[in-house]
């Protein structure tokens, strides 16, 4: 690795012939470690907020972390180095190499890209959460030179490069990017239903625990979740497309990393900064949608009148407001929507958004990790809400309810909370559902809305093909 230099640049910004972004993915996936920010811009009206897809591969450095071990991968030499550092340090002095660069996009022009596993949160309060062991990594990112950003505002395509990209590698982009995608089979097939990993009788168990701790004021809320899982042949590309179809999301994103592939579909936003402009858009209230136009009105009506879910969405703005007073300038947080009604495909959600100014001496991965995880996935206090997670929930959460997203070499960071997200490896799927737990919750309700917030995607993987013994 080179040192960089303190000047800033412009990013190379080369025009391309426009296409569709899924025919791009087609084309680029052949890169390795290949990951898609997915705005499914075509495929939904309330996608009319997006401006962007963002689509690399073939990164410089791939970093991981299997339980508490880091590690890096040198990818022009396979080399793999062990990392003792913090991860989020490490990967912010990784990013630290590269010169800044100025993109008038303000997206993606290269930087670090993927995941990182909701366990992470044992390096950010390792005194009082222990390490679940479990076979996912609990972090993937990889150090890009470069991303195609699709310009859905400006109908605009182009290859960013960041100067430290190679002549030939960018060559073998745009020779990649100039073949026209070949027609493949669909080639996906479940083997089996989708099933939970907990028993409705585990779930009432601890749904009572929870209640337990909340009387005994522990805690104010609690998110608890459950998996489903199902076994599957093929490739999970061609499953992705499908959930794509039946339930575009503003942040939906595709990585194929390693033997791992994440298939995410999240309407929840972590963290977004631009400059020194912080934003929080956090998602706590949802009820079921309709076919019919006035039900599904009535629905979204009762939904915004319920005190029960204004009260949960109130107590996650309160924290995540107390999440950004740390990290921003005094007196520059504030709300500026507050249970806003937010639909998507199969359910209405209450968001509320939160803005600040970063403090000058801040870098984003600093940002990130004093606000991982979402509090709209843990609980209040959050600390607590986290080691009772860790104590009931008996599953590790990985890729789920932790962070996805970018921070790119000029600066900007745009990371969404992965819910409604499956997990491909070693031909199974998993994926998770839960939902808020307050004082008064009805246990019933709660574990129907865990299922109903996934059903969606699960049905339509359901619904394609099962192989039967």
């Amino acid at each position: 690795m080179s040192t960089a230099n303190s000047d800033i640049v412009n990013i190379e910004s080369i025009d391309l012939n426009w296409m569709a972004p899924d025919h791009v993915a087609l084309v680029l996936r052949s890169l390795g470690y290949f990951i898609w920010f997915d705005s499914s811009i075509n495929q939904s009206d309330t996608a009319k907020q997006a401006s962007y897809d963002i689509l690399t591969a073939s990164p410089e450095y791939f970093c991981y972390m299997e339980n508490q071990n880091l590690y890096q991968k040198k990818m022009d030499n396979q080399e793999v180095t062990r990392i003792t550092e913090d991860p989020f340090v490490y990967l912010d002095n990784l990013l630290a190499i590269y010169t800044p660069v100025v993109s008038k996009k303000q997206s993606f022009c290269g930087g670090l890209a993927g995941y990182w596993g909701y366990e992470l949160n044992h390096w950010i309060e390792p005194k009082v959460l222990s390490m679940r062991q479990h076979d996912l990594p609990n972090l993937a990112v990889g150090l890009y030179l470069w991303a195609i950003v699709i310009d859905h505002q400006e109908k605009k395509m182009t290859l960013q490069c960041h100067p430290s990209l190679a002549v030939e590698k960018k060559q073998r982009i745009l020779n990649h990017i100039a073949n026209i995608p070949q027609t493949i089979e669909p080639n996906f097939q479940l083997q089996n239903l989708f099933s939970p990993d907990l028993s409705k009788q585990d779930y009432q168990n601890k749904f009572q625990c929870i209640q337990n701790y909340i009387k005994s004021g522990d805690c104010y809320q609690i998110n608890l979740t459950q998996r489903f899982s199902a076994s599957y042949q093929g490739d999970a590309w061609f499953a992705y497309l499908k959930l794509r179809q039946a339930s575009p999301t503003l942040f939906s994103a595709y990585m194929e990393l390693d033997d791992l592939t994440v298939l995410s579909h999240s309407p929840e936003r972590l963290i977004r900064l631009q400059g020194d402009h912080v934003q929080a858009k956090p998602i706590k209230g949802t009820i079921k949608r309709s076919l019919n136009a006035v039900e599904d009105r009535l629905l979204a009506e009762s939904l915004l009148q319920s005190e029960k879910d204004r009260a949960e969405n109130l107590m996650i703005v309160d924290l995540l407001r107390n999440d950004l007073n740390r990290h921003c300038e005094p007196h520059s947080v504030r709300v500026s929507k507050l249970f806003e009604l937010i639909s998507t495909a199969n359910v209405h959600h209450l968001v509320s958004t939160i803005e600040g100014t970063l403090k000058k001496k801040m870098t984003p991965l600093s940002l990130l990790k004093h606000i991982f995880p979402g509090g709209s996935v843990t609980g209040v206090p959050k600390i607590r809400a986290m080691q009772i997670i860790h104590e009931l929930e008996s599953h590790a959460r990985s890729v789920y309810c932790g962070a996805i997203g970018y921070v790119s070499f000029c600066g900007t960071m745009d990371v969404n909370i992965p819910i409604r997200t499956l997990v491909a490896k070693s031909q199974v799927l998993r994926c998770w559902g839960g939902g808020a737990i307050v004082a008064d919750s009805d246990c019933e309700l709660e574990y129907q809305e865990s299922k109903v917030k996934v059903k969606n995607l699960l049905h339509t993987l359901e619904n394609i093909h099962i192989i039967h013994d």
